[in-house]
């Protein structure tokens, strides 16, 4: 695997498509024909329907009507996803300003940081293993699942193990991958990260990132435009 391409010329590629497909995918929703029924109530009025929307995005509330179980696994496997792309924003930057404002220094922040993340990489990957259990052993999941699905979902979860596995990897030298992404469009460049474990993991991350204008990822964007259609009058 060579890492100039993985590093240097598939960050842009990813980019473009992942920018691109969201753009278009949206702006055939934005044109797309408004249902003239609602599936839910409108909330009274633009505030009560957003109290709506956002209590299905933040806690998955129709989903905890119907299955608990399930809520669980979704609730915790997204709340650690949240976590760790949180997490991989230090990557890009200090943010020296909220560490002043939390009264911590870089090191304390490092520190938290890994615990966080460290709990936060396991806990996804145990939900998400959880959530393709489920669909390969309850039948009612298994009916309505595509091969789409089970791809999407072993992308994901190769994501995550490989992160897991490069977090408590003791070769892995974090500070050099900070070095490469904080100069990424600096003259001259830092040198690219040569670590294999790592250009696995960055390079199913891009994978990931490409596929999600076009499978089922596309929810992320789209579900705050898909949930306002649905309250809406």
């Amino acid at each position: 695997m060579s890492a100039r391409l993985v590093c240097r010329i598939l960050p842009w590629i990813t980019v473009a498509i992942f920018l691109v497909g969201i753009l278009v995918r949206t702006r055939g929703w934005v044109k797309g024909r408004r249902p003239e029924l609602t599936l839910f109530p409108s909330g009274g009025s633009p505030a009560g329907g957003w109290k709506i929307i956002l209590r299905e995005i933040l806690i998955f509330e129709s989903l905890l009507r119907c299955n608990r179980s399930l809520w669980g696994g979704t609730l915790f496997f997204h709340a650690g996803l949240l976590l760790i792309l949180a997490g991989h924003a230090q990557v890009l930057s200090d943010f020296l300003w909220a560490l002043q404002w939390l009264g911590l220094t870089p090191a304390e922040a490092d520190s938290i940081g890994r615990l966080v993340g460290s709990t936060a990489g396991i806990l996804v990957m145990i939900f998400g293993f959880f959530l393709l259990a489920r669909r390969v052993t309850v039948q009612s999941a298994r009916e309505i699942s595509s091969l789409e699905d089970y791809l999407v979902l072993g992308l994901l979860l190769a994501v995550i193990v490989s992160g897991n596995a490069l977090r408590f990897s003791a070769d892995f030298d974090l500070d050099q991958v900070r070095t490469f992404f904080r100069g990424f469009l600096q003259l001259p460049s830092p040198p690219v990260p040569s670590d294999p474990l790592f250009l696995v993991h960055f390079t199913l991350a891009q994978l990931l990132l490409i596929s999600v204008p076009f499978t089922k990822f596309l929810h992320i964007p789209g579900v705050f435009l898909a949930k306002s259609l649905l309250v809406s009058r």
